[in-house]
């Protein structure tokens, strides 16, 4: 796995699309001790380039979504129905999701926040070593993602969200 951990390093999940960039120290190592080596770690930023967004997400099952206060363009960064093992081979497609809100810093109530995204690995990857696999990228099937933000304003990371994938 130490091979494939070096691509994946390289190589964010398709959930961030092609504008996420290495997250800042506070986030990653607020992660890392979370979910250990065996995980990569993006931070999603707008096309525009800014990094502190408005989040959208909730501690059930829902989406978590990204808004630029300068530029106003919104996505998606991480849908349970879509992303990780489940998502990707298609087991997920019925969970009822619940609504996301938004998310404010629990130190300061800013609302413009860093966000990181964990993916964790745990050799779901396996998959794709069967005679028959499956169209996806390794980097997709992730087992279990951990979000997390830091304040614009105070510099408080504090845990988004956590989602087991597979």
């Amino acid at each position: 796995m130490e091979n494939e951990m070096a691509y994946m390093q390289e190589h964010p999940p398709r959930c961030l699309g092609e504008h996420s960039v290495p997250p800042p120290d506070a986030l990653l190592t607020f992660l890392q001790k979370e979910l250990g080596e065996d995980s990569t770690v993006f931070t999603p930023m707008c096309e525009c380039s800014r990094k502190f967004l408005k989040i959208s997400s909730s501690q059930g099952l829902s989406p978590t979504a990204i808004a630029c206060p300068k530029c106003g363009k919104s996505r998606v960064v991480f849908d349970p129905t879509q992303h990780g093992y489940d998502g990707e081979l298609g087991h997920n497609s019925d969970l009822e999701m619940g609504a996301p809100e938004a998310v404010v810093c629990s130190e300061c109530g800013g609302d413009c926040l860093r966000l990181a995204l964990c993916f964790q690995y745990s050799g779901e990857t396996d998959v794709l070593d069967d005679d028959d696999p499956p169209d996806v990228r390794p980097e997709d099937l992730f087992g279990w993602v951990m979000i997390a933000a830091q304040c614009e304003k105070c510099q408080a990371v504090q845990e988004v969200s956590q989602s087991e994938c597979a």
